[in-house]
Formats: structure tokens, C-alpha cells, sequence
């Protein structure tokens, strides 16, 4: 195989960069094979961004188009969407940009943990109630009560617990931390008639 690398002084640089090569036997990432489903690594968080991008496309890519509670929800964070761009908490352009972390966890985190719950119901998720799996969400799995922690060690495979942990890491963490990104890059992108 070939591998270019470019601005080789910053990445061969021992205190600017941490360039590792992977040796040994090659294993699959963490949570790309699992007996609840697989490739959640990836899937969970495109469901978390898909009721974000709804609100400027009206396009999901999960296959929830029947199901009149996800499309409900979908509206609702729709709608949460368009009155934080109103009251200037999230910016619409060059896409939806998170400003207000506060926004976030009063307005938003409630409705997109809702959604999130939708794909732990798909994943089968079983003798675990909505509500419980929304308190791990919110909380964290370490964080819940005792009594919640006994239903984990005695009802949840190690691959639900895995997910919710997952879940809650994504919707307390990384999905706010991605949407206050702003994606600047237009060089090097071909325009809409230049791919014709």
C-alpha cells in the first residue's frame, strides 16, 4: 500500500504529534460486532445527528419514517431547533451551530435523549423500563440508584450496558462538544455544477 503524508515536520514531531502504528494480530473496534447489532459504534451517534439535521432537511436516515412517535419527536425538536436560532442560542448558517451550552441541557438534551431512547428500543433492550434507561442517559449508568444499578447487574447483558454508557457519553459529552463546531472548509470542494 501507498500513504502520503503531508506537513510531515508537524506529524514526525515528537511533542506535536502522537503518530501511532498499530502492530500485532488485527481486531475489530470496540462495539463494530456485537450480539445486539452491529456497527452501534457508528449507528448511535448517526441517529443522535440525524434529529439535528432534520430540522434543516426534513430527511432522516434511520428507517422510522411509519412510526408516528419518532416523527412526532422529530417535530418537537424541530420546532426547539427553530426557537433557539430565534432567541440566537444555535446558528443556522453555514449549518446548525450549538452557542449556548445552557440551551442545550434545559431545552434540547431532554428531547434528544427521547430520540435516543428510540434506538435503545431497538436494540432489545428488554426488562429495563423508559424510564430507567432515560435516568442512565441523563445521568450516567454510575450515577442512577441503587435500585436501578441491581436491575443493571441482574437483568442487562454486558452489550446493553455497553450501549447505554455509550448513549449517555454521546449525549452528555461528544454530541454537544461536535454541534458547537462550526465546518468551515469550502477549498478543494467541487460546487454542485462542477460535479455534473
Amino acid at each position: 500500500g501507498n500513504l502520503i503524508l503531508d506537513e510531515v515536520d508537524i506529524i514526525l514531531h515528537p511533542l506535536k504529534s502522537e503518530l501511532n502504528w498499530p502492530l500485532g494480530k488485527r481486531m475489530p473496534l470496540d462495539f463494530t460486532r456485537s450480539s445486539i447489532g452491529n456497527g452501534i459504534r457508528w449507528g448511535l451517534p448517526f441517529h443522535l445527528l440525524d434529529c439535528i439535521f432534520y430540522a434543516t432537511d426534513d430527511q432522516i436516515t434511520v428507517n422510522l419514517h411509519d412510526s408516528r412517535e419518532a416523527l412526532s419527536l422529530l417535530l418537537k425538536i424541530k420546532s426547539t431547533i427553530i426557537e433557539g436560532i430565534e432567541q440566537r442560542l444555535l446558528q443556522k448558517t453555514p449549518h446548525i451551530v450549538l452557542l449556548s451550552r445552557v440551551f442545550y441541557r434545559t431545552k434540547l438534551k431532554p428531547l434528544i435523549a427521547q430520540w435516543l431512547l428510540i434506538y435503545m428500543r431497538l436494540k432489545r433492550l428488554k426488562n429495563f423500563s423508559d424510564e430507567n434507561v432515560m435516568e442512565c442517559l441523563l445521568k450516567g449508568v454510575e450515577n442512577v440508584s441503587v435500585e436501578i444499578k441491581n436491575i443493571i447487574s441482574t437483568s442487562l447483558q454486558d452489550e446493553h450496558v455497553k450501549l447505554l454508557n455509550l448513549g449517555h457519553q454521546w449525549l452528555n459529552h461528544f454530541l454537544p462538544f461536535v454541534i458547537t463546531k462550526i465546518n468551515r472548509v469550502s477549498f478543494g470542494l467541487l460546487a454542485s455544477e462542477e460535479r455534473r
